[in-house]
């Protein structure tokens, strides 16, 4: 019998160089046990297919779309937990749930419930052993506002005056204050960089929610029982925007807010992050609502006919729009400007009183800011012509009344509770509410927060930041002619709760806060 030639030692571990030339030119011809090493060939014969399979052009070719097509689902349709749901729900809906504290026919217990989920979603988004991100300063700052509100809630409650009663001051301080624990453990949380810019785009869009709520409510005819504090209304009068257009009628108020001016100072609010989100943010859903937020407030602002809210947000979108990428320090000192709102604002009525014909009210005519003035003088008569030590920190919730200057001015307006209404002016209303101190710190606020927000806008290019930015510098501008944020209209408060702590948030962990500047803006949509 013929016996084939003995081989050499070591010629068993010699590669064949055919068997190497045919591999190379033909991946799928391998053998898949025959040359695999010893000690893998265990495996079931379902994975060799796998593995040969795989190395095909044809297996590269599949498993490269299902590579791409995981991708395109995980960008498209997010995968997120139960407890991220739920903090981002409550975010959305927080100006809805906290208007609750003051509505009617509920008891004292009742308007507490949207504190108690305030607090849940705090404990939802409580890290444990992780510090959160925000400069120690700014934390600081922001948090002795908040506490300044609520300890003057808490001051009314002590000795109200009718018709706000004791139970509703509570339940606005609890509110307010438990709105601001979760909003500083929900947006400044030590989470992966997608899910806090996911978690502030959710805080913007509050008023937009807030918005589509109250026009549903309004187009159902739905009216929800008002608090005692929701009675402080002036009554309808003619639209004087509308009536530019050719449309006449009178102005409607939302169902959930008291008043036109806080109704106009949401949709402001809506008009101006909707603006920057929707131009900013990649093609999605977020980025559809956030457009139609734009169109939902200026339909809100033509229905309530205010005039001030439509001006300051076209002024806000162009001045961020021109200054955002070059000078934050000359943004972030806007708010300095709270002091001397009064002056600035009526110097600019005189200016344009060749308009007063078209847009007078029925308290005044325009040169006197629709009756402001008088309100202004009173106010700053009281404060300078005799000074109290009390000055520094305040009457209360509700100053005005607390001081009883409101009384002096209560013939300007046509109300069921006339001394209730606010001061139209930021700086002068918490002077009355929390002293010279609480005007130094909401001065202090803004400006910390607008120059923390913009500072993250120029390291990461995200379109949060710079939204959150043009909100502040909006309620800024709000607040020159209105009591804007104050406790009269709590869903002005509760968004600028959020928008502050929003704005605070430096940037963490994540490839969004580690890409230049530049590069972003090469890719960014819009």
């Amino acid at each position: 019998m013929h016996q084939p030639p003995a081989r050499r030692p070591g010629a068993a571990n010699r590669p064949d160089k055919l068997a190497l030339r045919v591999a190379s030119a033909h991946p799928s011809r391998t053998h898949p046990r025959r040359d695999r090493p010893l000690g893998e060939r265990g495996r079931s014969r379902a994975e060799d297919h796998r593995e040969s399979f795989a190395t095909c052009p044809a297996g590269r070719a599949r498993g490269a779309d299902r590579k791409l097509g995981t991708a395109l689902a995980r960008v498209l349709t997010p995968r997120l937990t139960v407890t991220e749901r739920v903090v981002r729900g409550l975010l959305l809906v927080s100006l809805t749930a906290g208007t609750f504290a003051t509505l009617g026919a509920v008891t004292s217990y009742q308007r507490l419930l949207p504190g108690v989920l305030f607090l849940v979603g705090a404990a939802l988004s409580w890290r444990i052993k992780r510090s959160l991100q925000s400069r120690m300063l700014n934390l600081v700052v922001v948090s002795a506002w908040t506490a300044l509100l609520v300890l003057s809630f808490v001051r009314f409650a002590a000795d109200p005056i009718l018709p706000i009663t004791s139970g509703v001051a509570i339940a606005v301080a609890f509110t307010v204050g438990s709105l601001a624990v979760f909003a500083a453990q929900a947006l400044l949380a030590d989470v992966p960089a997608e899910v806090a810019a996911g978690r502030i785009r959710c805080a913007l869009l509050a008023p937009a929610v807030f918005l589509v709520v109250n026009l549903v409510l309004y187009v159902a005819g739905i009216s929800l029982p008002g608090s005692n504090a929701s009675d402080i209304t002036v009554n309808n009068g003619d639209s004087e925007l509308l009536a530019l257009i050719g449309i006449h009628g009178t102005r409607s108020s939302l169902p959930l807010v008291p008043g036109f001016n806080g109704s106009g100072a949401i949709a402001a609010i809506a008009v101006v992050t909707g603006w920057f989100l929707g131009r900013r943010l990649p093609r999605s859903f977020t980025r559809a609502f956030a457009r139609l937020s734009v169109a939902l407030g200026l339909v809100v602002i033509l229905m309530v006919d205010s005039r001030g809210p439509l001006l300051w947000s076209i002024l806000v979108i162009a001045l961020i729009q021109v200054l955002a990428g070059q000078s934050k320090r000359v943004i972030a000192a806007v708010p300095l400007i709270l002091p001397f709102g009064t002056t600035l604002v009526l110097a600019a009525v005189n200016a344009l009183s060749g308009a007063s014909s078209v847009l007078s009210r029925q308290r005044g005519d325009f040169t006197n800011a629709t009756g402001r003035r008088q309100v202004w003088e009173v106010i700053q008569n009281y404060l300078t012509s005799s000074p109290h030590a009390v000055d520094l920190i305040g009457y209360g919730a509700y100053g005005q009344v607390t001081s009883g200057v409101g009384y002096r001015y209560a013939y300007l307006f046509n109300a069921a509770s006339p001394e209730f209404s606010s001061a139209h002016n930021v700086a002068l209303q918490t002077v009355l509410d929390t002293g010279y101190v609480g005007l130094a710190t909401l001065i202090a606020v803004y400006v910390v927060s607008v120059f923390a927000a913009l500072t993250t806008y120029q390291f990461t290019a995200a379109p949060e930041p710079l939204a959150a930015a043009a909100a502040i510098i909006c309620l800024v501008l709000l607040g020159t002619d209105e009591a804007i944020p104050s406790g009269l209209t709590l869903p002005t408060l509760l968004a600028a709760t959020m928008i502050v702590f929003a704005s605070i948030r430096r940037p963490g962990k994540g490839p969004r806060d580690h890409t230049s500047v530049a590069g972003q803006r090469e890719t960014a949509p819009g």
